[in-house]
């Protein structure tokens, strides 16, 4: 474990810090048990003034939606973000993104131990994001010339967007997958139509243009899950160190309790 993750461990609880939801999605697995499971949360919410409050950046809002970290406001240089599991105290994701002073991706690393301990590591060349395995390279995404990720060249699939967002991933010309964003950039919506159906839905509850609260609901086929975050400790920019997070699924009678950690650093 490096320096950073083992400090994000370390976490305080400030008796006088009002804790502030964070939204979270998640990659729909052949399980509905780990529906929510899979992916960090996605939007932060500001503790400080209406007027800190900045929307995303066109650019963190949609490499967030489509790679499935978290995103984050102000001028990113990189982030590490982990996933904990309270009730085994084990870490279960790892996500660690860098980024350009320009806002352009530089390069993603992840590991989930819910896929097999599966890890992937991709770095900005020229215009694609290749993974290397000793001397080979893998090609992963297919970048245009602002930067914006337009094809997955390992499933062949398509992005587009609108407005600069992403607004679909089409394969074969037809849509596998859709979202939607609101006025501050935050993501709203994902429908997915293929391999199986499901709809995620964010709300967000705000109190003088400042979010109070961030929920999840998910809906595939007759089976339902929810879930709930509270973040603290947030920085100049907005962002917060670790956030709790409360899930409760239509499949077992029991609540889940998962801690969000984040250590960013800007330009």
């Amino acid at each position: 474990m490096s320096e950073s993750e083992s400090n994000l461990m370390q976490v305080r609880y400030p008796n006088s810090n009002r804790g502030l939801p964070f939204k979270t999605l998640s990659n729909i697995g052949s399980f509905f048990l780990i529906l929510l499971s899979v992916i960090p949360t996605t939007a932060a919410a500001s503790s400080n003034s209406a007027s800190t409050e900045e929307k995303y950046s066109d650019a963190m809002a949609s490499y967030a939606a489509l790679i499935e970290f978290e995103p984050m406001h102000g001028n990113v240089k990189n982030t590490l973000q982990l996933v904990k599991y309270l009730e085994d105290g084990k870490v279960t994701k790892k996500y660690f993104v860098s980024f350009a002073a320009n806002g352009c991706i530089e390069s993603i690393k992840w590991k989930n131990v819910y896929n097999g301990g599966s890890s992937v590591s991709l770095k900005k060349i020229k215009d694609k994001l290749i993974s290397f395995q000793g001397t080979a390279e893998d090609e992963y995404y297919q970048l245009d010339s602002d930067c914006k990720i337009i094809k997955n060249i390992k499933t062949n699939e398509e992005y587009i967007y609108e407005n600069n967002l992403i607004s679909e991933i089409r394969k074969y010309g037809d849509v596998v997958k859709s979202f939607k964003f609101n006025s501050e950039n935050e993501l709203i919506e994902i429908a997915q139509s293929t391999p199986y159906k499901y709809l995620l839905k964010f709300d967000y509850l705000k109190n003088k243009n400042i979010t109070t609260e961030i929920s999840t609901s998910v809906l595939m086929a007759d089976r339902s899950a929810s879930e709930k975050v509270t973040c603290f400790d947030f920085d100049k920019n907005g962002n917060p160190s670790h956030c709790d997070l409360i899930r409760k699924t239509s499949l077992e009678d029991k609540i889940v309790n998962i801690k969000h950690l984040y250590k960013t650093n800007y330009y």
